[in-house]
């Protein structure tokens, strides 16, 4: 069967990740999967087989498979060209935003519309799905004529819908009429049907896919970096809704001079949260290494995988530490811990309380597991296995009954 994966980027995001695990498992079993970008960032290795293109005004253009060799460089370049214009960013008014906004609808959106059917002419894919629930919503106009046309709901919908700061012309429930859904989590299903149940769709669950056998042999790969003996971990864009200042709080109540924390990811937070780290005397012991490609060994190595988010979708970074067998802790946010931290693993889900509560449960939990660390069940795990995944997008584009999505 072919597949089409609409999204903004392929950049260093979990979602990006994702989308490129389940392009290759897809394509292992045989099926062709195209993957189309409005952006053309590619911040990980394309899986082999598979293709993917950026939407311009000027067609379909073919984004070659990215040369690991070459990353620093474009890297480089990138951090350059943002930090030049991340001052300009920081002044544009809301108004300049709608104006781009807008100016974009007029120019581009009826040359994107025309390139993206004539492409669906040739490709004919049996399934669609856009995996961008964030901006740009006329994009579903380019595919709500397909029937197995899916919106991917890879965040909370709350946060997404109603918090964050999203261009529109109409309401959103307009762009989402009769659109069908596919939700990574239980949580971010429910909380969808209470914004737009009226509105949407049919709605399905299917988790994230993970391949044990890679994560697990990624996991043993030689640690390219010098780290702490002992240290918690997270990896996570260093973003506002990341809310790692609650990580360097949390460590600097741990009774543990030896412990360290080691933060993987790059974003616009890591002035303030190196200057917490000053103010709290902790520059020793907190270590901001970037983004990186490979972080499994990093993971495996550490005493725990610590996520402090307010919210989330399917946190796939901590189902892969599971996998790797190492604990993980996490905040009870919206939407996907509660369903990975079952069973044994439940004390080590912390309550949204107030902050203060917050960072002293999570120093608690940290402390709990330097003593005594749990033992992970695969059993549990079992319902992320790529082939169970795989077999639910299968029945969705139409191989078998789509109604046992859902058993």
């Amino acid at each position: 069967m072919k597949y089409l994966f609409h999204t903004v980027t392929l950049g260093q995001t979990g979602g990006a990740r994702v989308i490129l695990n389940l392009a290759e498992i897809l394509v292992e079993r045989g099926h062709t999967v195209e993957i189309v970008v409005e952006r053309n960032k590619v911040a990980y290795e394309l899986p082999e087989g598979v293709t993917v293109r950026h939407l311009t005004v000027f067609g379909l253009k073919n984004i070659p498979k990215y040369l690991p060799s070459a990353k620093k460089v474009v890297k480089k370049n990138l951090k350059s060209v943002e930090n030049k214009l991340k001052p300009k960013s920081r002044g544009m008014s809301v108004t300049f935003k709608w104006f781009k906004y807008i100016l974009s609808l007029i120019l581009q959106y009826p040359i994107k519309y025309l390139v993206i059917k004539k492409y669906l002419r040739r490709y004919k894919p049996d399934l669609i799905a856009s995996h961008n629930m964030y901006q740009d919503y006329e994009h579903f106009f380019f595919y709500k004529s397909h029937p197995k046309f899916y919106l991917v709901v890879h965040n909370s919908p709350k946060e997404v819908f109603c918090e964050r700061l999203s261009l529109c012309l109409f309401p959103v429930s307009f762009y989402l009429n009769r659109v069908k859904t596919v939700s990574v989590s239980e949580d971010a299903s429910a909380e969808l049907d209470s914004l737009f149940g009226r509105t949407l769709g049919e709605r399905f669950t299917i988790y994230n896919p993970f391949d044990f056998e890679i994560i697990r042999s990624k996991g043993m790969a030689k640690l390219q970096d010098e780290l702490p003996n002992n240290y918690f971990i997270s990896v996570a864009a260093l973003a506002p809704r990341k809310r790692l200042d609650r990580l360097i709080l949390a460590l600097n109540e741990v009774q543990n001079n030896d412990i360290h924390l080691v933060l993987l990811g790059e974003g616009e937070e890591l002035s303030s949260l190196k200057e917490l780290a000053v103010k709290l005397d902790l520059t020793d012991r907190v270590h901001f290494k970037g983004f990186c490609s490979n972080p499994f060994p990093v993971i495996k190595q550490s005493k725990a995988l610590v996520m402090s988010s307010d919210s989330e979708g399917l946190p796939t970074v901590l189902i892969e530490s599971l996998i790797m067998g190492t604990p993980v802790i996490s905040t009870d946010c919206p939407t996907g811990p509660r369903e990975i931290l079952i069973g044994d693993l439940r004390p080590y889900l912390v309550s949204m309380e107030s902050e203060e509560r917050i960072v002293s449960n999570l120093a608690d939990r940290m402390t709990l597991i330097l003593n005594d660390a749990p033992t992970i069940s695969n059993e549990s795990l079992l319902r992320f296995s790529k082939g169970e995944i795989a077999k639910k997008w299968e029945l969705l584009a139409g191989s078998g009954n789509v109604s046992s999505i859902g058993d």
